[in-house]
């Protein structure tokens, strides 16, 4: 019985579309439901207007019939016609309004779920894969699921009440005309799936030229662009991969559009067929004029109507083939997880961090990183990370961070194991510099304010946060102070050199003002005498909180308490600057070549 369950739910599961309509339902309930009912009134006023046509005819083929009877049917049908157009009316305004709330929910889910994945996610192409085409189908696939839904429901409406009109006639040319549509779905469905899977194996090159795109069109590669001329070269590039997914996606529409083609014939000549013999019937005085135009509007609109339901069914099923994407990303598991009891995690730390036999091996990757890495960094206390590119830093850091877990080991903070806390308390208490720290498009005071955006903005400190790493001296003199927008793509922006940036970060670190700091080449644009005044302003601020310091340039890292050195993911030597120099190994060698450069 549970495994019954348990597979009905997976099928459920994949469903999307009901997955998406429940969705739908749930964010604009009212525009919904309001649309489904002017959906069906629409229904029955189309068969009511058939109906009232053929009065009309006959009313008008009778002499004995007055004028008055004619301009009553007449004045209904005028009626019929005026709510029919208000409904029209009706259902685009509220069919606007749901599909904007949905739209805006779906990238709000979608923006939740890239907030919440894994780290590692960022650095697998088949995520980015997965988020490309979420992103390209997300604004308007749900709302055509459910609009196809809906008109499906139209439809059946429809055939309902029509099917007992038709089949009154001659029941083998209502099935012949039903079934002269089918092929013609047929063919719908099968090239949905076809474009579908086009789709998944083209999203490579896709992203690709996207890329070339944006390159094109930003700031940030603008000066690149045009000292290297590389604008041209990328403009053929995104042109050729562009040009040949049109002519992949034109053979494709020309094949399905040319198949459709061919099936109309059988449909189309089952309708004239079906024409004939009401004309034939009228003739043999079976049928009034009246009645002959009022079956062959309800053989039309069978089958127009039975056509079209398929179609939506084709539909439909192309649209659940591309809502799969969102929902299979929606679905990517989390592997860095909260515990199911988490300890509280203390404000400031009285044993400091610990670092035990730590190996790591990434997902995807084939030999380990990181090799029995095992450290004590005290409160109070500076410890630097020195090494070549890839001696295994920045994964330390990533690990710190827990943006992943250790493959073997243990990360300690204050002695307990730091997967016993959750993430979010973690990332409150640690604070990081990233050497590719983000500019952010927002004013001074919002970049700053941004290091502890879960708290209110508080000017006092932002200010004492900015001049504490140099970067009021600069934003006093911007023409908007700290309200000057950093990003010269807005109006009356201002862009800062990298330096500058640098500051920002460093004040954005400071004003979150975490008990654990992790410092990745602070200075590195910084000028000589900003570097000095920065590490006589880090020395006082990191005596109450345990600092890692990262850095290339050797010399900086001797105002830290104690240095590892790193090497193919090992720590090779450790101690003071002093000690490690007169020890001749792996710093030593190190710095003699910085310093020699």
């Amino acid at each position: 019985m549970l495994l019954w369950k348990k597979d009905l739910s997976g099928i459920t599961k994949r469903l999307y579309f009901f997955r998406a309509s429940r969705l739908v339902l749930k964010i604009a309930p009212f525009f919904t439901v309001f649309i489904l009912f002017i959906v069906i009134i629409q229904g029955l006023l189309s068969i009511t207007t058939i109906y009232i046509n053929k009065l009309i005819l006959d009313a008008v083929a009778d002499t004995s019939m007055g004028m008055k009877n004619v301009l009553g049917l007449v004045g209904i049908a005028w009626l019929l016609s005026l709510i029919s157009s208000a409904c029209n009316s009706a259902s685009h305004v509220a069919r606007r309004a749901q599909s904007e709330k949905v739209t805006n929910q779906f990238h709000s889910i979608m923006h939740s779920k890239a907030i919440d994945v894994d780290i590692d996610c960022y650095e697998n192409p088949d995520y980015h894969d997965k988020l490309h085409r979420t992103q390209e189908e997300s604004s308007y696939r749900p709302t055509q699921v459910v609009e196809g839904l809906v008109e499906i429901t139209r439809q059946m409406v429809v055939l309902f009440f029509i099917a007992g009109l038709v089949f009154q006639f001659q029941g083998i040319w209502a099935f012949l005309l039903l079934f002269s549509c089918i092929p013609q779905a047929v063919v719908r469905w099968k090239y949905g799936l076809y474009f579908h899977n086009w789709m998944l194996q083209r999203t490579p090159e896709q992203r690709q030229s996207w890329f070339f795109h944006w390159m094109i069109t930003v700031s940030f590669h603008a000066k690149e662009m045009r000292s290297y001329l590389l604008g041209p070269l990328f403009k053929k590039q995104y042109s050729d991969i562009q040009e040949n997914l049109r002519k992949e996606k034109f053979h494709i529409s020309l094949s399905r559009n040319t198949l459709e083609f061919l099936c109309s014939f059988l449909s189309t000549g089952c309708f004239y067929g079906a024409y004939l013999a009401i004309i034939h019937q009228t003739i043999l005085g079976h049928w009034t004029i009246g009645s002959m135009v009022m079956y062959f509007q309800a053989f039309q609109k069978t089958q127009s109507t039975f056509q079209d339901m398929l179609l939506s069914l084709g539909d439909l099923y192309e649209n659940h083939l591309f809502l799969s994407n969102f929902y299979e990303f929606l679905d990517i598991p989390k592997v860095v997880l909260d515990p199911e009891n988490p300890s509280v995690l203390p404000s400031c730390l009285t044993r400091g961090i610990s670092i035990e036999n730590v190996s790591f091996q990434y997902p995807r990757g084939h030999r380990k990183v990181l090799n029995n890495i095992s450290m004590t960094i005290d409160p109070g206390k500076i410890v630097a990370l020195v090494g070549e590119n890839g001696s295994g830093k920045s994964t330390l850091v990533k690990l710190l961070c827990r943006f992943y877990d250790p493959t073997q080991g243990k990360i300690s903070i204050d002695g307990q194991d730091m997967r016993n806390f959750k993430i979010q308390d973690l990332w409150k208490q640690i604070g990081v510099m990233f050497q590719d720290f983000s500019q952010y498009p927002a004013s001074a005071r919002e970049n700053i304010w941004y290091g502890a955006c879960y708290t209110c903005a508080i000017q006092k400190d932002i200010e004492s946060c900015a001049k504490l790493s140099g970067a009021d001296d600069f934003i006093k003199n911007l023409e908007y102070g700290y309200d000057t927008i950093l990003n010269k793509s807005f109006e009356n922006g201002e862009e800062l050199s990298m330096g500058e940036w640098q500051k920002i970060a460093l004040a954005r670190l400071f004003y979150k003002n975490a008990s654990i700091i992790i410092l990745d080449e602070p200075t590195s644009f910084m000028d000589a005498k900003s570097e000095s005044q920065f590490f006589k302003i880090l020395r006082k601020y990191a005596s109450t909180r345990t600092t890692i310091l990262i850095s290339h340039k050797l010399p900086v890292v001797k105002v830290a308490d104690e240095i590892f050195v790193l090497d193919d993911g090992q720590i090779v030597e450790h101690g003071q600057h002093e000690e490690l120099i007169k020890n001749k190994g792996k710093y030593a060698w190190l710095f003699s070549d910085s310093t020699d450069e």
